[in-house]
């Protein structure tokens, strides 16, 4: 399969995910500290998929994926704080953005990673579209604590 369809696939998975979050913060639970600690602890069930293909990771691998782990639960609580007080609709546009420029900074330190025009472009416009998505979708409530959803996006990073 060619990248836009894997794209597309991604887009829509994130969308049927979004709407599941804000289901269940919106319904479910009141407290967002609460669920992102239900979601941190449902993820350790993975250990049970050891008998199944299971390796020791070399230390800088294994510190990277704790690491990993640990900004995830900051990320979520943050990311339903936000959700709590905001639309979907304009939230995950608003930390997508954040993401994006996060990974952007992140990538050009660490990795030294540099951009040609076209893909500077390409972050450019997206930017913009998710700009533009937060603000046409989320007239009422929009973004609701812009704090929480900016602190997700940079975690989420």
């Amino acid at each position: 399969m060619t990248w836009p369809v894997w794209l597309l696939i991604a887009y829509f998975l994130i969308a049927i995910t979004s709407l599941a979050d804000r289901i269940v913060v919106a319904k479910e639970i009141d407290r967002p500290a609460a669920y992102s600690f239900l979601v941190a602890a449902l993820g350790s069930i993975v250990i049970f998929l050891a008998p199944f293909g299971f390796y020791i990771l070399p230390l800088p691998e294994l510190s990277a994926a704790f690491l990993a782990g640990g900004i995830t639960v900051p990320a979520l609580y943050y990311l339903y704080r936000a959700l709590k007080h905001g639309q979907a609709s304009a939230v995950f546009p608003f930390i997508g953005s954040i993401s994006t420029i996060g990974i952007f900074v992140l990538s050009y330190f660490f990795l030294h990673e540099r951009l040609n025009s076209i893909q500077i472009s390409g972050v450019v416009l997206l930017l913009i579209g998710s700009y533009i998505v937060s603000r046409e979708v989320g007239r009422s409530k929009g973004v609701g604590k812009p704090g929480s959803a900016l602190l997700a996006g940079i975690f989420l990073a």
